[in-house]
Protein backbone atom coordinates (compact mmCIF):
# COMPACT_ATOMS: atom_id res chain seq x y z
CA UNK A 1 0.00 0.00 0.00
CA UNK A 2 1.47 3.32 -0.79
CA UNK A 3 1.54 6.49 1.33
CA UNK A 4 -1.03 8.39 -0.69
CA UNK A 5 -3.29 5.04 -0.39
CA UNK A 6 -2.15 4.72 3.37
CA UNK A 7 -3.19 8.78 3.81
CA UNK A 8 -6.23 7.96 2.51
CA UNK A 9 -7.51 4.75 4.10
CA UNK A 10 -6.26 6.73 7.14
CA UNK A 11 -8.38 9.60 6.36
CA UNK A 12 -11.27 7.24 5.78
CA UNK A 13 -11.01 5.47 9.04
CA UNK A 14 -10.66 9.06 10.83
CA UNK A 15 -13.89 10.37 9.15
CA UNK A 16 -15.73 7.69 10.48
CA UNK A 17 -14.79 7.68 13.53
CA UNK A 18 -15.70 11.75 14.01
CA UNK A 19 -18.89 11.06 12.51
CA UNK A 20 -19.53 8.06 15.13
CA UNK A 21 -18.13 10.29 18.08
CA UNK A 22 -20.41 13.97 16.21
CA UNK A 23 -24.21 11.78 16.22
CA UNK A 24 -23.37 11.02 19.70
CA UNK A 25 -23.14 7.19 19.22
CA UNK A 26 -20.21 7.05 21.36
CA UNK A 27 -21.56 8.18 24.19
CA UNK A 28 -23.67 4.84 25.37
CA UNK A 29 -21.10 2.81 24.90
CA UNK A 30 -18.66 4.68 27.32
CA UNK A 31 -21.48 5.18 29.86
CA UNK A 32 -21.88 1.61 29.70
CA UNK A 33 -18.15 1.19 30.32
CA UNK A 34 -17.77 3.49 33.32
CA UNK A 35 -21.27 2.29 34.84
CA UNK A 36 -20.31 -1.64 34.35
CA UNK A 37 -16.40 -0.80 35.68
CA UNK A 38 -18.02 1.15 38.66
CA UNK A 39 -20.24 -1.76 39.55
CA UNK A 40 -17.35 -4.28 39.27
CA UNK A 41 -14.42 -2.75 41.14
CA UNK A 42 -17.29 -1.90 43.77
CA UNK A 43 -15.87 -4.61 45.96
CA UNK A 44 -12.92 -3.16 46.68
CA UNK A 45 -8.77 -3.79 45.73
CA UNK A 46 -8.11 -6.86 43.99
CA UNK A 47 -4.72 -8.04 42.22
CA UNK A 48 -4.49 -6.45 39.03
CA UNK A 49 -4.68 -9.84 37.06
CA UNK A 50 -7.79 -10.79 38.54
CA UNK A 51 -9.03 -7.45 38.08
CA UNK A 52 -8.46 -6.47 34.99
CA UNK A 53 -9.51 -9.76 33.54
CA UNK A 54 -12.80 -9.38 34.85
CA UNK A 55 -12.87 -6.34 33.39
CA UNK A 56 -11.83 -7.37 30.05
CA UNK A 57 -14.86 -10.20 30.08
CA UNK A 58 -17.38 -7.85 31.45
CA UNK A 59 -16.52 -5.26 28.67
CA UNK A 60 -16.94 -7.83 25.84
CA UNK A 61 -20.66 -7.13 24.98
CA UNK A 62 -19.57 -3.32 24.88
CA UNK A 63 -16.68 -3.76 22.66
CA UNK A 64 -18.80 -5.80 20.34
CA UNK A 65 -21.13 -3.40 20.68
CA UNK A 66 -19.43 0.01 19.68
CA UNK A 67 -17.50 -1.68 16.84
CA UNK A 68 -20.76 -2.67 15.68
CA UNK A 69 -21.72 1.09 15.82
CA UNK A 70 -18.91 2.58 14.74
CA UNK A 71 -19.21 0.52 11.21
CA UNK A 72 -23.07 1.14 11.16
CA UNK A 73 -22.37 4.68 11.75
CA UNK A 74 -21.88 5.47 7.71
CA UNK A 75 -24.81 5.47 5.72
CA UNK A 76 -24.73 2.62 2.75
CA UNK A 77 -24.82 4.75 -0.38
CA UNK A 78 -21.84 6.65 1.61
CA UNK A 79 -19.97 3.38 2.30
CA UNK A 80 -20.48 2.66 -1.84
CA UNK A 81 -18.95 6.21 -2.59
CA UNK A 82 -15.96 5.87 0.31
CA UNK A 83 -15.03 2.27 -1.87
CA UNK A 84 -14.38 4.82 -4.94
CA UNK A 85 -12.44 7.26 -3.37
CA UNK A 86 -10.08 5.18 -1.24
CA UNK A 87 -9.49 2.94 -4.64
CA UNK A 88 -11.76 0.05 -4.45
CA UNK A 89 -13.73 -1.99 -1.77
CA UNK A 90 -10.88 -3.89 -0.17
CA UNK A 91 -9.45 -0.23 1.41
CA UNK A 92 -12.95 0.49 2.25
CA UNK A 93 -13.87 -2.91 4.35
CA UNK A 94 -9.71 -2.26 5.63
CA UNK A 95 -11.12 1.44 6.71
CA UNK A 96 -13.98 0.22 8.19
CA UNK A 97 -12.34 -2.37 10.20
CA UNK A 98 -9.92 0.19 11.50
CA UNK A 99 -12.43 2.86 12.30
CA UNK A 100 -14.21 0.22 14.46
CA UNK A 101 -11.07 -0.79 16.54
CA UNK A 102 -10.11 2.67 17.07
CA UNK A 103 -13.05 3.77 19.70
CA UNK A 104 -11.68 0.94 21.76
CA UNK A 105 -8.27 2.26 22.75
CA UNK A 106 -10.76 4.64 24.85
CA UNK A 107 -12.71 2.30 26.21
CA UNK A 108 -9.30 0.00 27.05
CA UNK A 109 -7.56 3.29 28.64
CA UNK A 110 -10.76 3.98 31.34
CA UNK A 111 -10.52 -0.32 31.75
CA UNK A 112 -6.83 0.58 32.68
CA UNK A 113 -6.99 3.60 34.32
CA UNK A 114 -10.29 3.47 36.65
CA UNK A 115 -10.23 0.65 38.82
CA UNK A 116 -6.53 2.92 40.53
CA UNK A 117 -8.03 5.75 40.79
CA UNK A 118 -11.20 4.24 42.87
CA UNK A 119 -8.54 2.20 44.52
CA UNK A 120 -9.73 -0.98 43.38
CA UNK A 121 -5.99 -2.55 42.54
CA UNK A 122 -3.91 -3.81 45.04
CA UNK A 123 -0.23 -3.03 44.74
CA UNK A 124 1.51 -5.98 44.47
CA UNK A 125 2.84 -7.10 41.14
CA UNK A 126 1.44 -3.47 39.92
CA UNK A 127 3.34 -3.86 36.65
CA UNK A 128 2.79 -7.64 35.86
CA UNK A 129 -0.89 -7.06 36.33
CA UNK A 130 -1.42 -3.85 34.31
CA UNK A 131 0.76 -5.81 31.53
CA UNK A 132 -1.70 -8.33 31.46
CA UNK A 133 -4.33 -6.12 31.74
CA UNK A 134 -3.37 -4.38 28.46
CA UNK A 135 -2.84 -7.71 26.95
CA UNK A 136 -6.51 -9.41 27.64
CA UNK A 137 -8.38 -5.80 27.14
CA UNK A 138 -6.68 -5.74 23.90
CA UNK A 139 -7.92 -9.14 23.39
CA UNK A 140 -11.08 -8.84 23.94
CA UNK A 141 -11.32 -5.47 21.67
CA UNK A 142 -9.98 -7.81 19.15
CA UNK A 143 -12.51 -10.34 19.78
CA UNK A 144 -15.56 -7.57 19.73
CA UNK A 145 -14.16 -6.37 16.45
CA UNK A 146 -14.46 -9.76 14.66
CA UNK A 147 -18.28 -10.06 16.12
CA UNK A 148 -19.19 -6.91 15.72
CA UNK A 149 -18.18 -7.09 12.48
CA UNK A 150 -20.33 -9.79 11.74
CA UNK A 151 -23.45 -7.97 13.04
CA UNK A 152 -22.77 -4.70 10.80
CA UNK A 153 -25.32 -3.94 8.58
CA UNK A 154 -22.89 -4.74 5.74
CA UNK A 155 -23.58 -7.99 6.08
CA UNK A 156 -26.44 -8.57 8.63
CA UNK A 157 -28.68 -5.95 7.24
CA UNK A 158 -31.88 -7.11 9.19
CA UNK A 159 -31.90 -6.01 12.61
CA UNK A 160 -33.30 -9.54 13.83
CA UNK A 161 -30.08 -11.18 12.53
CA UNK A 162 -27.65 -8.68 13.35
CA UNK A 163 -28.93 -8.91 17.35
CA UNK A 164 -28.69 -12.41 17.10
CA UNK A 165 -25.06 -12.38 16.03
CA UNK A 166 -24.03 -9.50 18.26
CA UNK A 167 -25.45 -11.54 21.07
CA UNK A 168 -24.59 -15.23 20.36
CA UNK A 169 -21.16 -14.22 19.55
CA UNK A 170 -20.79 -12.81 22.62
CA UNK A 171 -22.67 -15.50 24.60
CA UNK A 172 -20.54 -18.66 23.04
CA UNK A 173 -16.99 -16.80 23.47
CA UNK A 174 -17.73 -16.26 27.36
CA UNK A 175 -19.39 -19.59 27.43
CA UNK A 176 -17.65 -22.00 25.88
CA UNK A 177 -14.33 -20.16 26.16
CA UNK A 178 -14.44 -20.78 29.84
CA UNK A 179 -12.59 -24.17 29.00
CA UNK A 180 -15.22 -26.02 31.09
CA UNK A 181 -16.42 -27.88 27.83
CA UNK A 182 -13.87 -29.17 25.79
CA UNK A 183 -12.53 -29.49 22.88
CA UNK A 184 -15.67 -27.07 21.95
CA UNK A 185 -13.89 -24.35 23.96
CA UNK A 186 -11.50 -24.38 21.25
CA UNK A 187 -13.93 -23.10 18.68
CA UNK A 188 -13.94 -19.66 20.18
CA UNK A 189 -11.48 -17.48 21.54
CA UNK A 190 -10.78 -18.90 25.31
CA UNK A 191 -10.60 -15.42 27.19
CA UNK A 192 -12.15 -16.54 30.43
CA UNK A 193 -9.66 -19.70 30.41
CA UNK A 194 -6.80 -17.35 29.60
CA UNK A 195 -7.74 -15.36 32.92
CA UNK A 196 -8.02 -18.34 34.99
CA UNK A 197 -4.70 -20.03 33.38
CA UNK A 198 -3.06 -15.93 34.49
CA UNK A 199 -4.55 -15.69 37.85
CA UNK A 200 -2.72 -19.62 38.30
CA UNK A 201 0.81 -18.23 36.70
CA UNK A 202 0.12 -20.67 34.26
CA UNK A 203 2.48 -18.68 32.14
CA UNK A 204 3.17 -21.02 29.11
CA UNK A 205 -1.15 -21.40 29.01
CA UNK A 206 -1.58 -17.99 28.60
CA UNK A 207 0.54 -17.98 25.31
CA UNK A 208 -1.11 -20.80 23.60
CA UNK A 209 -4.30 -19.33 24.71
CA UNK A 210 -3.50 -15.87 23.33
CA UNK A 211 -2.09 -17.84 20.01
CA UNK A 212 -5.49 -19.33 19.45
CA UNK A 213 -7.41 -15.94 20.07
CA UNK A 214 -5.48 -14.71 17.48
CA UNK A 215 -5.30 -17.25 15.18
CA UNK A 216 -9.23 -17.70 15.31
CA UNK A 217 -9.98 -13.79 15.42
CA UNK A 218 -8.22 -13.49 12.17
CA UNK A 219 -9.84 -16.43 10.59
CA UNK A 220 -13.51 -14.29 11.44
CA UNK A 221 -12.32 -11.10 10.28
CA UNK A 222 -11.05 -12.85 7.05
CA UNK A 223 -14.55 -14.61 6.39
CA UNK A 224 -15.54 -10.62 7.00
CA UNK A 225 -13.84 -9.44 4.60
CA UNK A 226 -14.49 -12.16 1.76
CA UNK A 227 -18.12 -11.12 2.95
CA UNK A 228 -17.83 -8.13 2.03
CA UNK A 229 -15.84 -8.02 -1.11
CA UNK A 230 -18.41 -10.71 -2.61
CA UNK A 231 -21.47 -9.23 -1.88
CA UNK A 232 -20.10 -5.65 -2.22
CA UNK A 233 -22.67 -4.38 0.20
Amino acid sequence: MSVGTASRVGALAGNRVSGYARTRRALAPLIATVALLAILHAGGAAPGVEAYGTSALVLLPVLAWQAKLVLDAEPDTQRLLSSVLVGGPAREVFAGLLAALLPAALTIAVALVLPWVIGAIQTGHAVTGLLFGLWIHLLSALTGLAIGAWASRATSPDLGRATIVLVAGVVLVLGLGSGSVDPLGWLVPRLTASVRAANDHAVADVVLLSVHALVWIGLVLAGYVRTRLTTRA
